[in-house]
């Protein structure tokens, strides 16, 4: 048991992260299906509503779950935002020229190459996460 508890201790950010990486990652998938396939939208738009959506949540899960940040006053919150906007902008840059190779030119399946790419967003906006907006 205190092996656990030691465990937990040390890389307790990572089990929450993946908690909260894994409710994100349902958000954005759950989104993405409904916007793309019953709505019809551009895998484009549906992907970039679909990433609004779960950076959203992921935003505040992220603070007061996983990281556990504590911020003082609105110019720190809006700093941490801010940081935290920026990096989940970078990765949707990347997301959206993953959805464009994998999709528009190599024709895989849109909701099949959203399940891999949603793979590579969950280790990037960790290390964002981690390094850029809620440094200790």
């Amino acid at each position: 048991m205190e092996k656990i508890r030691s465990l937990y201790e040390k890389h307790g950010d990572i089990l929450r992260y993946l908690i909260i990486g894994g409710i994100t990652t349902a958000i954005n998938i759950i989104s993405f299906w409904i916007l793309s396939t019953p709505l019809a939208l551009h895998y484009n738009i549906a992907n970039i509503l679909a990433q609004a959506l779960a950076i959203s949540f992921a935003f505040f899960g992220n603070k007061w779950f996983v990281f556990k940040s504590q911020t003082e006053g609105a110019k720190a919150l809006l700093m941490e935002a801010g940081r935290f906007a920026l990096s989940r902008l970078a990765t949707l840059l990347f997301s959206i020229v993953f959805m464009h190779i994998v999709v528009g030119r190599l024709l895989v399946d849109a909701n099949l190459a959203n399940l891999f790419n949603q793979g590579f967003m969950i280790v990037l906006n960790y290390v964002l996460g981690r390094l850029v907006v809620f440094r200790r």
